[in-house]
């Protein structure tokens, strides 16, 4: 049986792996569906992370970062952010939530659907540029370490203080580097190197930013150690 979940403007298929935003279809990448979809299937419950890296992930080591970084796609898809948490609410300490309303369509009562999912060439997609004019995209994701277990460790407003001034030093940091911060979460920031103008040496270029933002985030760990008493505030 084909099922089909509708909320807000979007609606998931099941069957083509897409998401319809009322405008057009989106595929989306394995891993980045199947949080999508387990997290609509739970809708009634806050699912825990273990819970979505054990069934996501089986039998897999999966960091912190990685983790992130699928959830960060995952919200970018329904234009949501870790900030507004429209749809995908973060409960520190305990899980993730989706939020929004839930219609779940079976094949025998969805009624009126989106036209087909179109021929790939139509579909929406990073605009494909002529073999000349192809670059290369370097992604930098940076996070705090173990961010949501210090989250579980920390009161709500002293977590967020850390947040934003990891926050504020990656503001200061990456655009020395020409990087391009994507967005931001919880625990830690999406920068792209080479977007929106192309430039050579993009991956370098990445590399000095992670090192630099190491060094500029020394300070406030040093601070936070003093202020909190813990020295392993990292990134």
């Amino acid at each position: 049986m084909v099922v089909r979940y509708r909320f807000g403007e979007y609606l998931l298929d099941t069957q083509r792996y897409a998401l319809w935003d009322q405008h057009a279809w989106t595929p989306l990448r394995p891993k980045i569906f199947a949080v999508l979809l387990y997290l609509l299937q739970h809708h009634d419950r806050v699912v825990a992370k273990t819970e979505l890296l054990e069934h996501i992930w089986p039998e897999q080591f999966i960091g912190d970062g990685s983790f992130n970084a699928c959830l960060m796609a995952v919200r970018k898809a329904l234009r949501d952010t870790g900030k507004t948490q429209r749809y995908i609410q973060t409960l520190r300490g305990h899980g993730y939530r989706f939020v929004a309303l839930v219609q779940e369509d079976a094949d025998e009562v969805l009624g009126a659907m989106p036209p087909p999912l179109p021929s790939p060439a139509s579909v929406r997609a990073p605009m494909e540029l002529p073999d000349a004019e192809r670059r290369h995209l370097t992604v930098l994701y940076g996070a705090l370490t173990d961010a949501s277990h210090l989250a579980e460790q920390l009161d709500p407003e002293t977590f967020r203080d850390i947040v934003q001034a990891y926050h504020h030093t990656c503001q200061a940091v990456m655009p020395r580097f020409a990087g391009y911060v994507v967005q931001y979460d919880e625990a830690g920031v999406l920068v792209y190197f080479g977007y929106p103008q192309a430039h050579d040496g993009a991956a370098y270029h990445a590399v000095r930013a992670g090192l630099a933002l190491l060094a500029a985030w020394e300070p406030e760990q040093a601070r936070l150690a003093q202020e909190l008493g813990r020295r392993h505030i990292t990134v």
